[in-house]
């Protein structure tokens, strides 16, 4: 794994992947996966057919990483794909929930031939993990495709 530091939505190119963190809750009046808060907002603002497609993979298969969407943005086109770090987004995320979360985006990446995954510290925002709870279990699962991004110091 490799750290950078800058915005995860200007690093991926051609063929790469960027991840949102996620929950697993379901909204049972439209199907929609809840991305109301943090960085999952920011995607869902972004990409706006996100809580959808989520949603209807949440409800089919349960709470995991999945594939969500391709997309063109600056000119690149890559992946969407999705991190889940917990439940229900009232909870703390789970390290365990992140431990499974990252072999999962491993069967991922191999799948799509992805170059590169680029994603955010998982579970240290609104997930009230701290980074040395983390960052240590996730830098001994995933190899060099995988890139943490972290905001400009």
């Amino acid at each position: 794994m490799r750290i950078v530091y800058g915005d995860l939505f200007t690093c991926p190119h051609d063929n790469d992947a960027i991840c949102v963190t996620t929950n697993g809750i379901v909204r049972t009046y439209n199907s929609t996966a809840v991305m109301g808060a943090g960085i999952a907002k920011t995607f869902a603002t972004k990409f706006p057919k996100l809580p959808k497609i989520l949603g209807k993979k949440l409800i089919k298969y349960g709470n995991h990483a999945f594939y969500l969407d391709r997309v063109l943005n600056y000119g690149e086109e890559y992946y969407i794909l999705s991190f889940p770090t917990k439940e229900h987004y009232r909870d703390k995320s789970s390290i365990d929930l992140i431990t499974k979360s990252c072999y999962e985006l491993i069967d991922i990446v191999d799948e799509y031939d992805i170059d590169n995954c680029y994603f955010p510290l998982p579970g240290c925002g609104l997930g009230g993990l701290r980074k040395d709870e983390v960052l240590p279990i996730i830098s001994k699962i995933l190899d060099n495709r995988f890139v943490l991004v972290l905001p400009r110091r």
